[in-house]
Formats: structure tokens, sequence, C-alpha cells
């Protein structure tokens, strides 16, 4: 049984009196937070902006059951070209796995019906606020131009995970730059000028040439690295780049907004977790995570 105020007997389910918006929040995995909300003007609400005539997200139903099956349940998100999340665009940032295992969170707030002018409710302190479901987004299920089909599951899908944590696998465990890689981010930063826009728009040159275009693993450098633009129509986007040549960088999926000559960007290169990428490119080999000499799995028909 969820607790609720006097106040709300009181003035909603008694008088039927009030004035209602659906809180989400997104929080994702790097600490980002994101705030949405059903009404077509912006809620201001402890200490946050979320954000309306934004993202129409259907899904989330509040359900109450005995045992311990960990529930699942399908979330839609329709958006517009512009509309963002945590800087970029959503519909973007979904395909460059923004959102994968980020908490998503659906909250009901009500108002009493105290203003002679029904909008000017949203201005006060809500009366009560109720979280309906928090989940874990464990998958996307279908991607378009203008919505997201995603499962989303309580957070006791935990449970269901094999232990223990650490297997033996040929891969690194850690990923770049985190505390178990131990590599400094800001060292290994590249800036640049987008001299010229490939055709198809999967990608540009570089002006002046890529300044390491092969590491030391004979492989290209910024292969599986991250591009942020820092100035132009995606300023604030950042883009997984899917490979590099001596003049140009090629990214995963081409941004909504167009490319144009002279946008600046940050790039960092990328690591494929393999032994010879963490000793000759990065020479870190006494934190590889990895076992590779594991054999790999065989699957025949």
């Amino acid at each position: 049984m969820k607790p609720v105020s006097d106040d709300y007997i009181n003035n909603i389910i008694r008088r039927r009196r009030f004035a209602i918006a659906e809180l989400y929040t997104f929080i994702l995995t790097n600490g980002d937070e994101d705030y949405f909300t059903s009404l077509d003007f912006d809620l201001f609400h402890s200490g946050h902006r979320f954000k309306g005539k934004s993202l129409i997200i259907e899904g989330l139903h509040y359900k109450y059951s005995p045992g311990w099956n960990a529930d699942e349940q399908t979330v839609r998100i329709i958006a517009g070209p512009t509309d963002t999340l945590a800087g970029g665009i959503f519909i973007q940032n979904v395909l460059e796995g923004l959102l994968d295992h980020a908490t998503l969170i659906r909250q009901r707030a009500f108002w009493p019906q105290t203003e002679t002018v029904a909008m000017m409710e949203y201005t006060n302190v809500p009366q009560d606020v109720i979280t309906l479901y928090t989940g874990e987004i464990a998958s996307i299920e279908r991607i378009g131009r203008t919505a997201v089909e995603l499962k989303v599951e309580s957070p006791m899908a935990i449970l269901d995970i094999d232990m223990p944590r650490n297997t033996y696998q040929p891969g690194c465990q850690w990923s770049l730059f985190d505390q178990g890689c131990g590599l400094n981010r800001a060292d290994y930063l590249q800036t640049g000028t987008v001299g010229a826009v490939f055709t198809g728009d999967w990608g540009f040159e570089w002006s002046g040439g890529v300044p390491i275009a092969v590491g030391e693993d004979t492989e290209p450098y910024y292969l599986l690295g991250r591009l942020h633009f820092t100035s132009g129509a995606n300023d604030g986007l950042t883009l997984s780049v899917r490979t590099n040549t001596d003049t140009g960088i090629y990214y995963m999926y081409p941004p909504v907004n167009g490319v144009e000559i002279g946008d600046t960007f940050e790039i960092w290169p990328g690591c494929a977790k393999t032994l010879n990428a963490c000793g000759y490119k990065f020479g870190n080999t006494p934190r590889f995570r990895g076992f590779p000499r594991v054999p790999p799995i065989h699957i025949t028909a």
C-alpha cells in the first residue's frame, strides 16, 4: 500500500477536485539525468525542469501482485526531430546506446483545485507525487524515425543475473577510461575541424588530415571511438566512430542534422578489448581484464 496524505484524501479522493501530471525521469548509466512531463508546458518540481511538449511516453503501468516474478513492460516513446535526451537528439542517442541499462521512473503528481485558471494550478507545489513504476531499460525492440519501443524490467530482474559477476572471457571486462581501465580520458582527446562532408553524410574529411590514422595494434586508431561535436547544428551531439582513414572519420549512424564544413569536434580513440589493443595501443597491459587464451564458443548446426 502506498502512503498518501490526509490532504490528498480530502481534496482528491473525496472531493475529486484536482489536476494531474505524469512525470518521467531518465537516469543514464553515465550519471546524466533528464526529465519529461505529459503536459504541454514545462513543469518545475524538486529543483528539476520537467520538459513539456516533448516526448510522448506510453506504458509503465502500476502493477501489484504477490510473488517474486520480475515485471516486464513495453514502453513506446514518440519523439519529434528536435526532441533531445541529455543534450542530444533523442532518436540518435537511442541508436548510440545511451539508454542501455538506463533507469526510467514514472510518477504522478496531484494538485488540489484552488485557482480560477486551471493552468495556474501547476505553478504551485504538488500536494502529492506518487511513484508508479521504477525499472531498468532491458532492450530496444524497435526504432523508427519518430518512435522507439522499449522493454523495461523491474529491479527484481537483477536476481536473474548469472553469478559470479566476473567471468573468464577473451575480451577485456573493463570499458575504456572507466575506473578499472585506469586511463585518463583527457590524455587521449584530439580536436579538429570538418574539412568536407562525404557523400551520403556517413563521414567527413578531417581538415589537415587525421593526426593518428593507425594505432600500434595496426587497427584504425579511432575504430569504436567517440566523436563529440562542439559547434554547428550538431553542437553537443556524441556519436560512435565506425572507422577512420588517413583523411577522414566515418561514424556508425549519420546525425539527424547535417554536418557542415567548419564544424568543430572532439574525438577519442576506441578499444577493441583485445590484448594487442591494450598493450600496443594504450600500453596498459597490467590492467588488462581478459583471458585471450580462453577458446571461443563454437556453435554447430
